[in-house]
């Protein structure tokens, strides 16, 4: 494997990241949420390194995000949701600071949000459904999660409910869309898919044992207690029937859902010594040797502080280097070892991964150089 040491950071927040969200518009700008008693929301210029804005929005602050016409900034959390209108003129101003080298600082405006019985719900997520092509960008709605289980759909500006279901589970942990589905992670190994226009229910992921409890298993029926939460998910940029799942036992799972009725497994991955917080398509090629490319499919990172990249291609060879898990790796190191990576983000054109860390740091590399930015 290659491994590559981050020599330098920008230091984000006080205590760690729980979120990262790039602009649609090419990634120019960048949004961080730090978590436990934080809870700053910064925008930033990463290509500058500068700071843009930032807005203190509560200890309880849990993932950020941009919508897909890059009108507004939405950050959730526990007992909050907020929204912030990015004017013509803010992203005006962001292009004249890039172009000058100005690190001076733009204006956002508070925008009422509407919650209704949602109020003082604990919203621990926030994506967007991007468009299908003969579509314009904003058509697609908001989508947001409750940590009690309810999957929650907004108007496109991110400000209004239109609909919510009940997910019918202990806990839910993550979200991701499609143009037409939305997929919520949940405890106990549940993984549920939703109309995305409706949110109709369309169907239940299979669950599997555990690793290390398959012996258990196989003496008696399984209990809930045995299938391990299902932490994070996210479709394929390649095709909305492939939906990448990563589970709270350290392995990933590529679940082939173009037949609801029959739903497989096209790949069970298991490669991080440390829990695997976040997982994100990449659908440009990264370099492995000199002179050599091989495609990736998908990026994870861990507790492990290190990102993993992987080839989701069916015929892949398990267990090799040239096969699932490419021969790629980066690894973010401290002082006392490494640190723990727990959100990431990759740029709208593939380039730039953004990673963050348990101490609040941000860290930007290319990846077909796997090198730092």
């Amino acid at each position: 494997m290659k491994r590559l040491h981050f020599s330098c950071c920008n230091c984000l927040t006080q205590i760690l990241m729980s979120s990262l969200s790039l602009l649609m518009d090419a990634g120019k700008m960048l949004a961080s949420v730090g978590a436990a008693h934080d809870g700053q929301l910064c925008l930033w210029d990463w290509q500058a390194g500068s700071l843009l804005w930032k807005q203190g929005a509560g200890s309880g602050l849990a993932s950020a995000a941009f919508t897909e016409d890059s009108s507004h900034l939405l950050a959730v959390g526990k007992g909050l949701f907020k929204a912030w209108s990015i004017t013509s003129n803010a992203q005006h101003q962001l292009r004249a600071k890039a172009a000058q080298g100005s690190n001076s600082s733009i204006s956002l405006v508070a925008r009422p949000v509407t919650l209704k019985e949602l109020r003082n719900s604990n919203f621990i997520d926030v994506c967007m459904a991007p468009c299908q092509p003969a579509q314009p960008h904003g058509s697609n709605g908001v989508y947001a999660l409750v940590d009690s289980g309810v999957l929650v759909l907004m108007r496109p500006t991110g400000r209004v409910i239109d609909k919510s279901v009940n997910l019918q589970v202990s806990a839910a942990f993550g979200l991701s869309a499609s143009p037409t589905q939305v997929a919520a992670a949940c405890a106990q190994g549940v993984v549920r898919l939703f109309s995305s226009k409706t949110l109709a229910f369309r169907a239940t992921l299979p669950r599997f044992v555990a690793r290390g409890s398959e012996a258990a298993a196989a003496a008696g029926a399984a209990q809930d207690s045995m299938f391990p939460d299902a932490r994070g998910c996210s479709f394929s940029p390649d095709s909305e029937h492939q939906l990448v799942v990563a589970y709270a036992d350290q392995s990933i799972i590529v679940w082939n859902i173009r037949d609801l009725q029959k739903i497989t497994c096209v790949l069970s991955l298991s490669a991080h010594s440390g829990c695997v917080w976040d997982v994100s398509p990449l659908n440009t090629p990264v370099l492995v040797k000199s002179g050599q490319q091989q495609p990736s499919r998908a990026a994870t990172c861990a507790a492990d502080g290190t990102i993993r990249f992987w080839n989701l291609a069916a015929d892949a060879a398990a267990g090799s280097a040239g096969g699932r898990l490419l021969a790629g790796l980066a690894a973010a190191q401290g002082l006392d070892g490494p640190l723990q990576l727990r959100c990431m983000r990759i740029s709208p054109d593939c380039r730039h991964i953004c990673t963050g860390d348990q101490r609040g740091n941000l860290r930007v590399f290319d990846s077909v150089t796997l090198k730092p930015i």
